[in-house]
């Protein structure tokens, strides 16, 4: 006779890793919430939002290899904000709000304890980002995945009134460039990470690793920022042309996703000091400077592009709620054959 469990699959480990985190995740639900855990479907009223012309903007992305920096140092409670962070702050960049968030988790093997961890850091994210984390699905793939491997995943749909998106439809020549610190790598670049840090040896021999690489590899491992609380609080919104979300592919190429042809960001060089963390990535991989910016985002997060007469009130707002600012550049006509970021001395 076989069963269910002898082929890998412990649906009672499931049910209770639900229930371990089903607190946590009806925390993070809205008034507008319709459905409880463990529905086929995930409802969400719409009714009377209080926004003329409502445009909804959606984003998926996921964590990528990340996760195996997690499994190393065996900690899982902050990957989940690096998952919300990768989507929230994608849609705010239109000045969208997040309303709500589903999460799609696989493991090799059901350990209860661990899939409670990282769901109930993805609900407490989504409290952080005021958004609902309304549903989700745990898979486990055994004789697909290492049973302590897992992938994680994640959806957004928010909100913006159409009068109120930004876009680059809005950028002028002579907008300036308002970063906001990231002092962190984020979700981006770590399969070059893992390359320099070893960490796949490492997983197989972690005897092997050092105290003092354990420590470097914690700073690696701090969560993404939330940016997008912070954006929806901002009092001079109106004052914002279009953001980048600085992610992987670096600060020019995200950037650039965001200026309109006939107009160009440059970037000042070294108008911004780098973690250190990123120095000691550069130095202990011996990686170019050309590639860190081109896979890390070097301590900027993400770029507002605002009128010149308010970045004075935009920097002093992001220091009062502890979010450092530097002013990166500016927006100039773009040459023919000109990308649309460019590094300027």
């Amino acid at each position: 006779m076989s069963t269910y469990r002898d082929a890998g699959v412990d649906v009672t480990a499931g049910e209770r890793a639900v229930s371990m985190f089903a607190e946590t995740l009806n925390r993070s639900f809205s008034s507008r919430v319709l459905s409880s855990v463990g529905g086929f479907g995930s409802l969400y009223s719409i009714d009377n939002l209080g926004v003329k012309e409502p445009i909804l903007v959606s984003s998926t992305d996921g964590v990528g290899t990340k996760t195996q920096l997690a499994r190393l140092l065996g900690r899982y409670d902050t990957i989940g904000q690096d998952l919300v962070a990768m989507c929230v702050d994608d849609i705010a960049c239109y000045g969208a709000q997040p309303l709500f968030f589903l999460d799609y988790l696989s493991v090799g093997k059901q350990s209860p304890e661990i899939v409670s961890e990282i769901v109930t850091g993805v609900a407490t994210a989504c409290t952080k980002a005021r958004c609902s984390l309304i549903g989700g699905e745990t898979a486990e793939h055994p004789g697909v995945m290492d049973p302590d491997d897992f992938d994680l995943g994640g959806f957004v749909v928010g909100l913006v009134a159409k009068d109120q998106m930004w876009g680059p439809n809005l950028v002028r020549e002579g907008d300036l460039l308002l970063g906001l610190k990231s002092p962190n790598l984020r979700s981006n670049g770590f399969s070059l990470i893992r390359r320099i840090y070893e960490i796949d040896r490492l997983l197989q021999h972690p005897q092997s690793l050092s105290d003092h690489t354990r420590e470097e590899l914690k700073v690696v491992l701090e969560p993404s920022i939330l940016y997008s609380p912070y954006l929806q609080d901002m009092p001079m919104r109106q004052e914002v042309r279009v953001a980048a979300h600085i992610t992987g592919g670096g600060l020019l190429h995200n950037l650039s996703r965001s200026i309109p042809d006939g107009l160009v960001a440059e970037v000042v060089r070294d108008s911004w000091p780098v973690p250190e963390i990123f120095l000691e990535v550069k130095r202990r991989g011996d990686v170019p400077s050309e590639e860190m910016y081109r896979i890390f985002n070097m301590g900027v997060g993400m770029v507002l592009v605002v009128s010149p007469d308010s970045i004075s009130s935009i920097s002093s707002y992001f220091y009062s709620v502890g979010v450092e600012t530097y002013t990166l550049g500016q927006i100039s006509k773009r040459t023919k054959d000109e990308e649309g970021a460019v590094w300027v001395e």
